[in-house]
């Protein structure tokens, strides 16, 4: 478009205004000379040349008018049209080099061994201590995953964060809280990949209560 508008148009339009002129200067010749032509046939012969002159001057002219309105609006349109945007080229950042750290060798200390000045004393045998019973700790009750699409670990009672989707038949851990929230309980679990969260409760199965 940009070869059309800078130099086809222009010189077309020039040239057709340039044929426009020719034909001026052939009817103003042919009128000049119709004055002077005998009367009758010559006279009428010479203004239908005259007039046939003037249609063509009068067709060019007008071409050359439709080439130069075609010419401004290209123009404008090409001026209208956005330049394309230079996208920047993406550089990737430089990674870092990871230096060698020196690893320090433990430091032996060498024991001389004692050399004993007295008799060692015969170990007698002590009574054997009264073992003590410890309490064992008591599970955490345990609950299992009862919903075919899973169960989403929340970070609070009825919140919208999604922390986890826990799988159908999953074993998890009751930590002992539970809220009820928009009349829906809540219990606070670990879940096997240790995370905590909340979940609702009609969607477990309690193993150890």
């Amino acid at each position: 478009m940009a070869l059309l508008t800078s130099y086809v148009l222009p010189v077309l339009a020039a040239l057709l205004f340039l044929v426009t002129l020719v034909f001026l200067g052939q009817a103003w010749s042919t009128r000049s000379h119709s004055g002077r032509a005998a009367y009758g046939y010559g006279q009428q012969e010479a203004r239908a040349s005259v007039v046939l002159t003037f249609w063509k001057a009068g067709g060019t002219l007008l071409l050359t008018i439709i080439v130069l309105a075609a010419w401004g609006i290209l123009a404008a349109v090409a001026d209208d049209e956005p330049a394309a945007e230079i996208l920047p080229t993406a550089t990737a950042p430089a990674q870092p080099t990871a230096q060698p750290t020196e690893a320090t060798l433990p430091t032996v200390a060498v024991v001389a061994d004692a050399t004993p000045t007295s008799p060692v004393p015969t170990p007698t045998d002590a009574p054997p201590p009264t073992p003590t019973l410890t309490p064992s700790a008591t599970p955490l009750p345990t609950g299992r995953v009862n919903s075919p699409n899973g169960l989403y670990l929340r970070d609070v009672p009825g919140g919208d964060a999604e922390l986890e989707l826990i799988p159908d038949g999953t074993l998890l851990t009751l930590l002992g809280e539970q809220e009820t929230t928009n009349d829906l309980d809540w219990v606070l679990v670990l879940t096997p990949a240790g995370n905590t969260g909340w979940v609702a409760l009609d969607y477990l199965v309690l193993t150890n209560p």
